[in-house]
């Protein structure tokens, strides 16, 4: 009897003992495992778009935050080069995940995530995302942009993964400030005008079943109108004329426009100041986007003065006031005479000097 009580203690010592390093090894497992880690995010990206998603993590005992976190992509079981992320999580057991990579192409690859020491206990999950055929507007709206002149936009829309031109019928919407601005689109593009000065958003939305939609924005600062006024003689810019220009007979042109578009002129009125401070009346002929007329600067080394008002179709548009100096250079003649003249009437004068000298030795000697 004694020997069965001391084999029953025996066994119940073992059996204790075996018990408690069961306890405890599992407390030390509780330490190093985890209740739940999910990854949250969409499960469909578009070809081009940068791949984002969250860790969230749930430990059994003690704090989630700052346990490790290793997140990478796959593609056929295989890591994609340049996907894995090392990080932590924060105070409440998240860690943000953004790759800088977007999938080039359509079909299936792998989140694959894993939460704790990589070389203890660890907690492996994975989740599979879909890369989705994807639309890709190019919208252009070429400068430059004036107020109260058409802007046209073209726009047309690819299948981001093989570049083909896919048929869509896009959502448009052109704001200028908040307020819709009117436009007008066509097959392939959109026209509209702008009649203040501020930004205009135009967004184009492509859509079409089996793909991704996609979108595509432009924004537009229309500017104020410039005038400019520029003025030939003979064809020339008078700035080429710096040694001044030959007396004649000249062709005057004025060509007006509006940061680059010819203006809608009714008439210029110009007049010519001579060097005598007399005011001619000219008339310019529209030829084309020029407006021509003749004048003769009949005297060499003088200045000449064209000036006067261009006068616009749209009569609520101020004249543009100009002139200009034109100056023409001396004549050859002119040039040579003046100078020479100090000599020749130097030469002159001293050629007379001299005969009378000799008439009055000539009167001496004979009164002798």
């Amino acid at each position: 009897m004694d020997n069965k009580i001391f084999l029953f203690l025996i066994s119940l010592f073992l059996f204790l003992m075996i018990f408690n390093i069961t306890v405890v090894e599992g407390k030390a497992q509780c330490i190093k495992t985890y209740q739940n880690v999910g990854i949250l995010g969409k499960s469909e990206f578009g070809i081009g778009e940068k791949i984002s998603f969250t860790v969230d993590v749930t430990k059994n005992v003690g704090d989630n935050s700052n346990i490790g976190v290793i997140a990478r992509l796959l593609e056929n079981n295989v890591e994609i080069t340049g996907t894995r992320v090392n990080t932590i999580t924060d105070s409440i057991g998240k860690a943000i995940i953004n790759m800088d990579y977007s999938h080039p192409r359509s079909g299936q690859i792998t989140i694959d995530v894993i939460v704790g020491d990589p070389n203890g206990k660890n907690f492996k999950t994975q989740k599979v995302i879909s890369i989705k055929k994807t639309l890709v507007v190019k919208l252009n709206c070429p400068p430059p942009h004036f107020v109260n002149r058409k802007v046209i936009c073209t726009w047309k829309t690819e299948d981001a993964e093989t570049g083909a031109v896919i048929i869509t019928q896009p959502k448009i919407s052109v704001l200028q400030g908040i307020e819709p601005l009117d436009y007008y689109p066509t097959a392939t593009s959109i026209e509209f005008t702008p009649t203040i000065i501020s930004s205009i958003n135009v967004k184009l939305t492509a859509e079409k079943e089996g793909y991704i939609s996609g979108e595509e924005t432009a924004n537009i600062y229309p500017q104020q109108t410039t005038t400019s006024i520029n003025f030939l003689l003979d064809n020339k810019d008078i700035s080429t004329y710096s040694t001044g220009i030959n007396k004649g007979t000249y062709q005057l042109s004025l060509s007006v426009d509006e940061s680059g578009v010819p203006s809608n002129v009714q008439i210029i009125s110009a007049k010519m100041r001579t060097p005598s401070s007399q005011e001619v009346n000219l008339i310019f002929n529209k030829q084309g986007n020029s407006w021509i007329a003749t004048y003769n600067l009949e005297q060499a080394g003088q200045t000449y003065k064209l000036f006067g008002d261009v006068i616009f179709t749209d009569i609520s548009k101020p004249n543009e006031p100009f002139e200009y100096s034109l100056t023409t250079s001396q004549s050859k003649t002119e040039d040579w005479w003046s100078l020479y003249m100090p000599y020749i009437i130097g030469g002159i004068i001293g050629l007379v000097l001299l005969i009378i000298f000799i008439v009055v030795i000539i009167v001496v000697r004979k009164r002798k």
